[in-house]
Order: C-alpha cells, then structure tokens, then sequence
C-alpha cells in the first residue's frame, strides 16, 4: 500500500485515487478473512478453523486461524481427504 501511495501520488494530484484503492483494499481483505474463517473441511464438512465449545461456563467460538489440523475431525492442513 505505500508503494501504490507513492505511485499514485506522483500520477495523480487527486487523493479520490488513493482513497479508492485503500478502500477496495479493504474490501478485498475482508473478504478473503470471511473466507478463511467459513472455510470448510473435506473430510467432515464443518468449519476448519472455527468451533464451538458447548461446555457449560465456556459457551464460545474458538477461532484458531493458524491451526494446522481440522479443531473438529483433526484433518492435518493440506492433506488428502482420506489423509
């Protein structure tokens, strides 16, 4: 971003240009992390990253993006559906 900054600074006198582009910037990141977050698992079908926990006293989501297996069937990250 701040090398597109630059860039549009020296083309553009308008600052419409770089609002625009931080803006779909934005937009695009948000989507992605929607994605990421919903994304889904071969194997079991339920969300990779995310989990509820139902136990009484923790009634929460745990959101784990950096996890390396399914939290729900343990599926290691980019195996196989088999795997």
């Amino acid at each position: 971003m701040a090398l597109l900054n630059r860039v549009m600074r020296q083309t553009s006198s308008s600052g419409g240009a770089i609002a625009a582009a931080a803006f779909t910037w934005m937009i695009a990141f948000a989507v992605v992390g929607y994605f990421k977050v919903n994304f889904t698992c071969p194997r079991c079908g339920e969300t990779y990253f995310l989990k509820y926990d139902p136990r009484p006293g923790h009634q929460d989501f745990w959101n784990k993006p950096w996890a390396r297996h399914c939290l729900h069937c343990g599926l290691p990250k980019w195996a196989d559906r088999d795997g």
